[in-house]
């Protein structure tokens, strides 16, 4: 043997040696969790073996339950044991219990039915069972989050498989993974060929129980979506009595975009949600197993059970209908949280700001529920403290300012913000490797207008007011690697004029070039004005309005439209022409100045239009404004009259949520044109009019 096959074999013997001790430490770290024991099966749940669930998953050498970390395949090789145990067999085209899906596992197990008449409309049960793991070094277990929903749903299954009279439905029992990650297992599942939304009766998602809602409201159980059905609340409430709990039901509205039943939403699945609410250790590293109240979350998974028995064991579900009574009962379930919270705000967690708003909601409660309050404004005010609640929790320095419109957007548009993701992550799974391997990009993307609204009603004859607000959202995902982001783009604009139908329809041509207004959005808005049928393009009504008025063009049309006696009309027509030609449009923005009849919106939005190199009778005309002291008001604004009019409540808490946005400072028109004079010369003289046609005089002199 030559020195360098000597060499070359020590080195292959380095290699192996290497490789047997990585060998000897992964079976060590295998070693390192709590063991996987067989259990005697039994119809009951009781305290004791839902606390041994919670304990085992939120173990500490579980770490948290990462996605593809060990303690997460640990805790699926347990899930799966009790799956097998149970005798649940595979889902749909799957050949074991574990369904991967690139980024993680999710456990689906199956559990026959008795009618073969409904073996095609199981019941899907679902409960997360990944967690957050280490943040910032730190453990953080996941005991409540969401242990304690899969010890729910493990026995569950176990109860509903150890019973002689087998469900007529079968019932889907599946663990999924990366709920914290933004839903994704959930998505994932719903992104097999063989899932088929029609195929699903209705989906039950038990996500947090065991612990007191906000640490002060004791034996109560929190469900979500059963508005409407008059028998599962029924259902549900005797259920919750009989295991001694307080039933608080509230709607998916009010409920929110949370949980991983709001990805089968979107199908028009019947989705129920069992949970404790929020507390304050969420999402914290003290979350631990011994912080659960294992009889209180016994006792909640009965209840769950009482109602996945019932809906399998239905021929059909009853239909949705609206109901009045079940609004005033979720608002009565509200006050009901809030007073105990509010009586114990220290043990709660709530700072002094909170206690203050949770005061003022109570008293709005009330009033709502004595019919003298919108219920859907505070519904969403109730939302926007429990998500500052939330936040606090996870972010203490966070404030909630300009919450407003990103949580409506949120909570009303969370299917486009499904379908986004869904859209996503089915082009991650059908190309991995060029995802999670090479890094390429994979977008997601929905829009949606079905907010929009139109008002169109007679005020005088031959005259009409006018008004919409054009809601557009278009929400985008992303994944690049491991790393994943959503955003929304969201505009809410709103519309409004009083004037003939022709002016209408001329103030919605300008507008559309204005505000770039797509021909879905001017077609919305001009059917009802001039009863057209069939798509309207911006392109066909300008030909037929120049053609209507015999202007040459775009500009001399727009031009014309500056001297109209509608000031609204001759507004839009002065900011047309910024973008037609800037000169013209300085000419514009003198004639709209010119008028002391103007009220004060127009003059505003007429001295924001003026440029700093404005010529000098533009300015004079500023200065001529220094003595008007009428005060403007954002309101007064025609497009501001579905704020003040109450014309769209179906779109509720929309045009509150609006109203908040706007910055309606007390400012006079006087105010508006100092501030502009002293912007565009630099100067900062006083509101004198003589010194300033001074100044402007002396500056004529100079450029002369």
């Amino acid at each position: 043997m030559t020195v360098r096959e000597v060499a070359v074999c020590r080195a292959s013997l380095c290699r192996l040696g290497a490789a047997l001790a990585t060998f000897a430490v992964l079976m060590l770290i295998a070693g390192c969790g709590p063991a996987i024991k067989p259990e005697p099966l039994s119809q009951a749940i009781g305290a004791d073996e839902v606390q041994g669930h919670v304990g085992f998953l939120a173990d500490p050498s579980l770490a948290g339950r990462t996605p593809r970390s060990f303690g997460s395949a640990h805790a699926r090789r347990y899930i799966e044991s009790r799956f097998e145990a149970y005798g649940l067999k595979p889902w749909g085209t799957s050949k074991t219990l574990a369904q991967p899906f690139t980024i993680g596992t999710n456990i689906v197990g199956v559990l026959g039915g008795s009618d073969p008449g409904l073996a095609g409309k199981p019941i899907l049960v679902v409960a997360h069972y990944d967690h957050v793991g280490y943040l910032n070094g730190v453990l953080h277990p996941g005991a409540t989050d969401n242990a304690s929903g899969v010890a729910a749903l493990l026995e569950i299954a176990e109860a509903m498989s150890q019973n002689r009279v087998k469900p007529r439905r079968p019932v889907v029992f599946a663990c999924t993974d990366c709920e914290e990650q933004g839903l994704v297992g959930a998505v994932a599942f719903t992104c097999r060929d063989d899932f088929k939304p029609e195929n699903i009766a209705a989906v039950v998602n038990i996500d947090m129980l065991g612990r007191q809602m906000l640490d002060v409201l004791d034996k109560s159980i929190i469900v979500v979506g059963t508005e409407g059905r008059p028998g599962l609340r029924k259902l549900v409430k005797c259920s919750a009595v009989k295991a001694g709990l307080e039933p608080l039901l509230i709607t998916s509205y009010l409920g929110g975009p949370v949980g991983d039943h709001i990805v089968f939403e979107p199908y028009h699945l019947p989705c129920v949600f069992f949970s404790c609410g929020y507390f304050s250790d969420y999402h914290g590293p003290r979350d631990t197993a011994d912080r659960i109240d294992a009889h209180l979350l016994a006792a909640q998974a009965r209840v769950a059970l009482d109602t996945i028995a019932a809906l399998a064991d239905m021929d059909r579900l009853e239909p949705v209908a609206a109901s009045a009574s079940d609004e005033q009962e979720e608002l009565a379930a509200v006050k009901r949280i809030m007073a105990t919270v509010l009586a114990k705000p220290a043990k709660a967690g709530l700072n002094d700001a909170q206690h203050r708003t949770g005061q003022a909601l109570l008293a709005e409660a009330g009033q709502c529920l004595a019919g003298k309050k919108n219920r859907s404004v505070v519904v969403f005010d109730i939302q926007k403290w429990m998500f500052l609640y939330q936040l606090r929790l996870r972010e203490p320095a966070a404030n909630g300012d300009g919450i407003d419109a990103g949580l409506w957007l949120t909570v009303r548009e969370r299917y486009a913000v499904i379908g986004a993701g869904r859209d996503m992550l089915m082009q991650a799974l059908k190309n991995p490797a060029d995802v999670f391997i090479w890094g390429k990009e994979v977008t997601g993307k929905r829009h949606d207008s079905t907010d929009s609204r139109v008002s169109v009603r007679e005020v005088s004859s031959g005259q009409v007011a006018f008004n919409a607000i054009l809601v557009n959202i278009d929400v985008n995902a992303s994944l690049k690697g491991s790393q994943g982001k959503a955003w929304f783009a969201g505009r809410l604009q709103p519309l409004g004029i009083t004037g003939s139908r022709n002016e209408v329809v001329d103030y919605l041509l300008l507008q559309s070039g204005n505000l770039n207004l797509s021909d879905e959005d001017l077609s919305l808005c001009v059917k009802p004005v001039n009863g057209q049928s069939g798509p309207i393009t911006r392109k066909q009504l300008l030909a037929g309005r120049l053609a209507q008025t015999g202007s040459k063009d775009e500009m001399q049309w727009s031009k014309g439209l500056v001297n109209s006696s509608n000031v609204m009309l001759a507004c839009c027509a002065m900011q047309a022409m910024a973008r037609l030609d800037a000169n013209q449009q300085q000419a514009a923005v003198r004639t709209i100045l010119a008028r002391k009849q103007s009220p004060p919106w127009a003059l505003k939005v007429a001295i924001e239009a003026v440029t700093k190199d404005a010529r000098p009778e533009t300015m004079l005309l500023l200065v001529d404004l220094l003595a008007d002291t009428r005060v403007h008001n954002e309101l007064d604004n025609p497009a501001a009259g579905f704020l003040t009019q109450d014309l769209f409540p179906d779109i509720e808490p929309l045009p509150t949520v609006f109203l908040r946005l706007i910055d309606n400072k007390p400012n006079t028109v006087a105010d508006l044109a100092m501030e502009r004079l002293r912007n565009i010369t630099g100067c900062n003289i006083a509101k004198d009019q003589t010194a300033w046609r001074k100044w402007i005089s002396q500056e004529r002199a100079k450029r002369n």
